[in-house]
């Protein structure tokens, strides 16, 4: 049994790590903090809120005593909402700004998670630090997930601003609850350095630590690799004992289908306790050229994840990414290679080292099955020939490489990095073997073949897939009219991969034209879309007493409505009927009473092609609820006529338009 190799930690073991997290966290905007455009210095008399103690030394005298050498933040639990903490502030036209000012003594950063987190269509949330200088942010409702669980990335600085902005038609529907914030704290290198350069667990980590003898992704050595390193991905994982890096790779299944799975180390979370909706998954960490670069590159990143398998002895484990990911982050899945006999003639490396920037490792001898069980240092033996054993001859890995995966000539993964011995003199690898993840565990939780084939196919290879390239890719476009006929100029076409509710987050939007057309270009083919318009704007234009004598009319039966629509714009208190109570509301907001309908939004959009069974009772025809979308199966081609009609609540007449 080999008993020198060394189990590579998942995470770094610096509070460096916290300087190089950048602030493109996740998907965000780029307006600043409502209050800096404000004439009045809102903030500048803000409380502040002091976290409880941390006990710095304590933590690190922790770490040695137990070997947790990937910490370099610490939770520390808190209880913050919109209503038992922070000030809010009042605008002049009814718009609201929350503030929360918090202070943790001598942090060298601070990240906040969240586990009620929802933000209604308007609201922004940024976070930034007491000089605002270091922002993060714009939020908005696209960053809302149905777990209800969010995180903002790290400001370097022991004081920060979490700022909500809240318009006064979404008064009180926001919803922010801080659970825990993550501590970072400085602490001592645990192993020094090594003919003065640093080892492999020396502590150091993020953007700059690797070690001098890796190769960029971008150079001469990764030139054949332009598909395969655009599914490499750093992983930044949230355990409940602290942070740190992984590195992975999303990869295909036979479906073709792009369902976002990451495959990476089942030892990334092994006896700690994993928050896979604060796991983080960045893409595109990497030099533009073949030079280390004097600054960071920034990144496109996912939050969040569901843990979907993962098996010890070949040391796999397989996420399904929270979303799908959006096109323009230009990502590739990587095909596979389950044959069980093989041992590759030459192999390669994509990977994160420490956290850092991507790099590339090159093996020009075949990958060979190791015959024998392993020893690793955290008391794990793994059986023989579920490895692949690796000399490398450029480059090399470090902790936060581990997940990485191991790529034939073909670019197929045929495993990923489990540990070993490495720095710039000694180079070997062990590789969890793909084929001995793939159905070797007996069940869907433990082992690959359930979601990597979930047709049963049958595929001992699988080539990768680009949905960029032409043939996977559909669009999707139509036209949509308000009822007068004319182009509902400026509505908002949301796209979305499940059906729309308030808690699922779109993966496009766009804005009708002109000539009231919108188009979704290039989306993947054979997946399940939803289409859905939106629009607020003044409730009130367009509703006039005339439709108060309409409503009326309509329901002492003296002369009903006379199409569907009007029927349906006449409910505005959404219960299905229309009542008295519908015209007292209606009566209330001419008279600026209330302040708007509760709960719908001004115009309402449906499916042109929707056929009432009931004109005369439109709420009696089956499904006439989920008209306000078009749900289109299994695309596998452009589909061009997805139409809606527009309707303005309150305007039983029928005449108001959205140009008005």
């Amino acid at each position: 049994m080999n008993n020198r190799t060394r189990h590579i930690l998942f995470l770094g073991v610096s509070i460096f790590l916290l300087w190089t997290i950048p602030t493109l966290a996740q998907i965000s905007q780029n307006d600043l903090p409502k209050s800096f455009a404000l004439n009045q210095r809102i903030s500048e008399n803000l409380p502040i809120t002091s976290l409880p103690k941390v006990d710095r030394n304590q933590l690190i005298k922790e770490d040695q005593q137990t070997g947790r050498n990937f910490r370099f933040a610490a939770p520390i639990p808190v209880d913050y909402d919109l209503n038992n903490a922070g000030q809010w502030t009042v605008l002049k036209n009814g718009d609201r700004i929350w503030q929360l000012q918090l202070k943790a003594d001598k942090a060298v950063g601070l990240s906040i998670l969240y586990d009620d987190f929802f933000l209604p269509k308007g609201a922004t949330l940024h976070v930034y630090n007491e000089a605002k200088t270091e922002i993060l942010g714009a939020y908005t409702h696209i960053n809302n997930k149905t777990s209800g669980k969010f995180m903002t990335g790290i400001i370097h600085s022991d004081v920060v601003v979490i700022e909500y902005f809240e318009p006064q038609q979404v008064k009180n529907k926001g919803r922010i609850h801080i659970h825990k914030l993550m501590y970072g704290y400085d602490r001592a290198r645990i192993t020094p350095p090594k003919n003065g350069q640093p080892s492999i667990y020396s502590g150091g980590s993020g953007f700059g630590t690797a070690l001098p003898c890796h190769v960029n992704v971008n150079c001469a050595e990764g030139n054949a690799w332009e598909n395969e390193k655009r599914s490499v991905v750093r992983i930044l994982v949230v355990v409940e004992e602290g942070m740190g890096w992984c590195s992975g790779t999303l990869i295909n299944n036979t479906r073709n289908d792009g369902t976002p799975y990451i495959l990476s180390a089942f030892h990334c979370q092994d006896g700690f306790t994993p928050e896979y909706d604060f796991y983080r998954f960045d893409f595109h960490y990497e030099s533009d050229d073949c030079n280390n670069p004097s600054t960071e590159p920034m990144v496109q990143s996912i939050l969040g994840c569901t843990n979907r398998a993962g098996r010890v002895e070949s040391d796999f484990q397989l996420f399904e990414l929270s979303t799908d990911i959006p096109l323009n982050y230009n990502v590739f899945y990587s095909g596979w290679n389950r044959n069980t006999n093989y041992e590759p003639a030459q192999s390669w490396n994509i990977h994160h080292p420490n956290g850092d920037i991507k790099k590339i490792s090159v093996d020009e001898d075949p990958a060979k099955i190791y015959p024998a069980p392993l020893n690793w240092n955290n008391n794990v033996t793994t059986p023989a020939n579920h490895h692949f054993f690796v000399t490398y001859d450029e480059g090399t890995f470090e902790g936060g490489s581990s997940g990485s995966p191991l790529f034939d000539a073909n670019g197929h993964v045929v495993g990923q990095l489990n540990g070993g011995t490495a720095d710039c003199s000694i180079f070997e690898a062990f590789f969890g073997r793909f084929a001995f993840s793939w159905d070797m565990g007996g069940n869907a939780n433990n082992q690959l073949q359930n979601w990597l084939d979930p047709e049963n196919l049958g595929n001992i290879i699988l080539d990768g897939f680009d949905p960029l390239e032409e043939t996977n890719r559909v669009s999707i476009s139509g036209r949509i009219n308000d009822r007068t006929g004319m182009a509902a100029i400026g509505t908002t076409v949301y796209l979305y991969d499940q059906e729309p509710s308030e808690n699922v987050l779109p993966i496009d939007s766009t804005t009708v034209s002109a000539n009231g057309n919108y188009v979704f270009e290039s989306f993947v083919s054979n997946q399940d879309y939803y289409v859905q318009p939106q629009k607020q704007m003044d409730d009130i234009e367009g509703v006039s007493t005339f439709d108060l004598v309409l409503m009326t009319q309509h329901i002492l039966a003296i002369n009903t409505l006379g199409s569907p629509y009007e029927m349906l714009a006449a409910d505005v208190n959404q219960d299905g009927n229309i009542t008295t109570f519908d015209v007292i509301l209606t009566r209330q907001r001419i008279l600026l009473f209330i302040d708007t309908f509760t709960n719908v939004d001004a115009w309402q959009f449906a499916n042109a092609d929707y056929i009432f069974t009931n004109n005369t009772d439109p709420f009696s025809s089956n499904g006439y609820e989920d008209i306000s979308f078009i749900e289109l199966q299994a695309v596998a081609t452009n589909q061009n006529n997805i139409n809606f009609i527009a309707y303005k609540m309150g305007d039983a007449s029928g005449d108001a338009s959205m140009n008005n």
